[in-house]
């Protein structure tokens, strides 16, 4: 049912993602057996990812040096990797860290 939802939603024309597929993998990703497993995670995605980009734009802001910036990069790819079984806030804290000084470059 998740699947078929998604894959309406990227069919709306107002809907314009470049890659709709991402939508269908995004659902793969966060679902898991237990309803309040799903609502957990999902909880914990977003708050990694909301306190992961007001970090990354501090970051961003306030450091101008490439060296330092692409340190951070490094360090936040190792830790949210490392983090990705067991702490999945920190770990979707930091992949959003990454991902912003990935594009920064």
């Amino acid at each position: 049912m998740h699947y078929s939802l998604g894959y309406l939603v990227s069919l709306l024309p107002f809907v314009e993602i470049g890659h709709t597929y991402w939508i269908l993998i995004t659902i793969v990703a966060i679902l898991k057996p237990a309803y309040s497993i799903t609502k957990q995670r999902n909880f914990l995605r977003f708050c990694g990812t909301v306190a992961g980009a007001v970090i990354a734009y501090g970051l961003l802001y306030f450091i101008h040096v490439n060296a330092i910036l692409f340190a951070i990069l490094l360090l936040s790819m190792i830790l949210c990797f490392s983090l990705l079984k067991g702490r999945y806030f920190w770990a979707v804290l930091f992949m959003t860290i990454y991902v912003f000084m990935s594009f920064n470059f």
